[in-house]
Parts: structure tokens; sequence; C-alpha cells
């Protein structure tokens, strides 16, 4: 406060100064002219003060500005040919998938401040409880993440997650469900009052599925690391748990050291994960449902045999 009070009163000092002079020169030459070119010089002087003094008050209370800069690309999973995003725009998954990753690309990136937030939009679901906290079955991370083929390094799997999550600089808390994305808005600002990417839309969630009227979307809190080249891995119940379909992104926080503006990381649609597919069955489930309808057949031609006997 010192430093804007010491401003404040030089500048009045400052506008007393040319005031007296504007006065005398009003007098001697050109009168009411001067003194009317005068407040308005006065007016300016007293704006600039309340625009530095409000600089100060920011800069002393570290009031935070938010910069959204960086992206995280989704993927489906450490050590699979699209774990760092498959440049499909959106990245869709080959076959139903119970694992996706967030992949922070950025080198000269600092660790993000937890949680990071994964956040999954649903075709035409808006129940709160359609998720849970049980609907993951483990996080693990990797603080230097080398992309398929390459190794992935070793992982910490001692990681936390919540069904909900609060940011962690910019103070928003979500519930589980965090409301739904209708016909006209954006997931980052519109639903979750974030500072994001706005290509993640109604209109480009519905290139995929036209037939969707809303999309319900939820959120969960990620307690893992996430830094220059590093992934996080989650692993969900089974293939069904994210329904066919589902967008799958990611929002992430990082004030740099020293600074009161806040980086936030999110996901561009271009580098969107995406449900695809319903489950390809396994190579032994085919052989069994080939065997069954083997079966089938040959004790309906043994029956079609004994009713012409």
């Amino acid at each position: 406060m010192f430093l804007a009070y010491y401003i404040e009163q030089n500048l009045i000092r400052a506008g007393g100064n040319l005031n007296s002079r504007a006065r005398k020169s009003a007098e001697n030459s050109r009168g009411t002219k001067m003194i009317n070119i005068l407040k308005k010089v006065t007016v300016a002087m007293k704006i600039s003060l309340v625009s530095l003094i409000f600089t100060a008050l920011v800069w002393m209370t570290g009031s935070s500005t938010v910069y959204a800069v960086a992206t995280l690309h989704i993927g489906f999973g450490a050590g699979m040919l699209c774990d760092v995003g498959c440049g499909g725009d959106p990245n869709i998954s080959p076959s139903a998938t119970n694992v996706f990753d967030i992949y922070q690309n950025s080198g000269g990136a600092s660790l993000l401040d937890q949680p990071v937030l994964l956040i999954i939009g649903v075709p035409n679901v808006t129940d709160p409880n359609f998720f849970s906290a049980a609907s993951i079955t483990g996080v693990s991370s990797y603080n230097s993440y080398t992309p398929y083929p390459g190794a992935t390094g070793p992982a910490v799997t001692s990681n936390t997650w919540t069904y909900g999550a609060t940011t962690p600089k910019t103070d928003i808390t979500f519930s589980g469900f965090a409301g739904t994305l209708d016909p006209g808005e954006e997931v980052y600002g519109d639903v979750l009052g974030l500072t994001g990417n706005n290509s993640q839309s109604f209109t480009n969630w519905t290139i995929l599925d036209p037939t969707a009227t809303v999309f319900g979307i939820y959120v969960f809190g990620l307690n893992a690391d996430l830094g220059a080249k590093g992934l996080i891995n989650i692993t969900f119940a089974n293939t069904s748990t994210v329904p066919v379909g589902s967008y799958i992104i990611a929002y992430g926080e990082d004030p740099p050291p020293g600074q009161t503006r806040i980086t936030t990381f999110d996901t561009p649609f271009t580098e969107t994960g995406y449900q695809c597919c319903s489950q390809v069955p396994e190579p032994s489930g085919l052989l069994l449902l080939g065997s069954g309808l083997l079966g089938l057949a040959f004790l309906g031609r043994k029956r079609l045999r004994t009713i012409k006997n």
C-alpha cells in the first residue's frame, strides 16, 4: 500500500502544479479555454491514478489471471498404439476399451496441480448416478513417458481419484454429474465455467452421432502427477463402463513459479478420445459361439430326420 500511496501523492502534487500554472496562463492570455483543457488533463490523471492503484492492489493481493495455452492429449492406454493420440480428429478407439490416458506433450511445462480433471460426455444420458468412484479401478502415472513403441518407464500406481472434484487454483467445485451439454453450447465454458478450448461444442460432438440430443457431463478428479512428457493411465471396471459414443477430455491448472497467472491445460476436439464400437468377442468366445451354432445345426438335422421317419 505504501507504493500506491506514494504514486498517488506525487500525481496529486503534479496535478496541483499544472492547475496553478494553467490558471495563471488562463488569466493572462487564454482565459477559460485553457481552464477547460486543464480540467480534461486532471480527469485523465485521475483515471491513470485509479489504474495504477488497481494494478498495485492486484500485485499485492496475488490475484490471478487465467490463460488457456496448453494441450492434453487423450489416448487408449500406456503402451498402446494410440497412447498419445491417433491424429484422428478426434481420436477414435479401434474397439470398445476400458483404458484411457491423458498425455501432456509440452516439454517446458511444470507439474500440474492436483487434481487433474477427467471429463466424460455421454450421449443421451443425464443420470447423476450413472458413474461413481467405483467406475474406475486404477490410476497410474508416468513422470516421463516415451510413446509407443518406446518404453513406458516405471509407473506410480498408488494414485487416488474421486467422483467429482474441485479445481486446484480457480476453486470451482463439481459434483460427479456436472450438468448437460445442449445444442449451441460448449463444454469448458458453458457447462463447466472454465477457461478452455471452445471447440468442445455440441455441434462437433454430434458429427459422429447425429442422433444425440444431449450429453451428460461427468467429472472425476485424478490425484496423480502430470508434468512435461508425462502420462496418466485410467482403467475403468470394464469395456462397457464408458458407453459407446462417449467423449473423453481433460483439464488441469499450472501456476508458473513466482507468477500469479494460471495456465490451464485442456483438450481440443482434435485430441479428444472417442469410445467407438461394441465390444469385440475374444477369439475363445468366437470359438465357443461357433461350436454352439454347429451343435444346434446338428440337433436340428437329427430332429428333422426323426420326424420324416
